[in-house]
């Protein structure tokens, strides 16, 4: 014999599964980096459907040295210049969420000094 409602709460359970997923990725902060012109990096913070205006932005060496740090704008923008030629890894935050993407060192000016370290 079928309980009538453990096939309604069953369904509920199951709809909650795939949705959450879907629900966390839509909160959650992403970043998108690129090089548009010599040693210019630029970059938009982003949630789904909305700008990351105002998020700290942090640029790191492969060392882990800090290059650099800056704010998007009220698009959720930012442009970075690079000044040594080395893997860039950005990383930014914003209400308590993170978001990480690297420019590959091969990506930027070959005419760059190349990064020494500490």
């Amino acid at each position: 014999m079928v309980n009538r409602l453990s096939i309604p709460v069953r369904l509920m359970a199951v709809s909650f599964l795939l949705v959450s997923p879907l629900a966390a990725w839509a909160h959650g902060l992403h970043l998108d980096v690129y090089v548009v012109e010599g040693a210019s990096i630029e970059g938009e913070a982003y949630y789904h459907g909305a700008k990351a205006a105002g998020a700290k932005v942090e640029v790191f060496a492969p060392d882990g040295k800090k290059l650099g740090e800056m704010e998007t704008d009220e698009e959720g923008m930012f442009v970075f210049k690079a000044e040594f030629r080395c893997d860039h890894r950005f990383v930014v935050t914003d209400s308590g969420h993170r978001a990480t993407a690297t420019i590959p060192a091969e990506d930027l000016p070959g005419d760059l000094p190349a990064y020494k370290g500490r």
